[in-house]
């Protein structure tokens, strides 16, 4: 029983070696050119839903 965990242990440790640290993720330009086209296009997704909203919708909201 102690050998099976010791072994899980050492491959749950391997495993956790082989991912990104957090800061090589957080300085990564592509990760945050990303994140910017997608908060822009949120922005004008939210823009254009504002701008064509059904006519009861502004009645109600008033």
């Amino acid at each position: 029983m102690l050998e099976s965990q010791r072994q899980a242990l050492r491959a749950a440790k391997d495993s956790l070696q082989d991912c990104p640290s957090v800061r090589s993720i957080i300085t990564n330009r592509k990760m945050w050119a990303a994140l910017a086209i997608c908060l822009v296009l949120v922005g004008v997704g939210v823009l254009i839903a504002y701008l064509v909203k059904p006519q009861g919708l502004s009645e109600k909201l008033d």
